[in-house]
């Protein structure tokens, strides 16, 4: 199960975007939906390894809010 995870996609154009589904083609990486996971992923460059590219900043931007989202709904259920 992807429950809890998120991904980043880059596709031959080298078009950058964030899968919630996992289902784009081209490459991804997943990252866990935690804030110190992409905080830790960020600062080691380890999606731009993953994607063999750099990761525009609105990307990690997207991702840290998505995640913000996401740990505010657990923390309500």
């Amino acid at each position: 199960s992807t429950q809890g995870v998120s991904s980043a996609a880059s596709d031959v154009y080298k078009r950058q975007s964030i899968d919630f589904t996992g289902k784009k083609s081209g490459r991804g990486a997943y990252l866990c939906k935690n804030e110190s996971c992409l905080k830790k992923a960020r600062k080691s460059g380890a999606v731009s390894r993953a994607l063999s590219c750099e990761i525009a900043p609105e990307i990690y931007d997207e991702l840290e809010k998505e995640i913000r989202a996401y740990e505010a709904e657990a923390a309500n259920e």
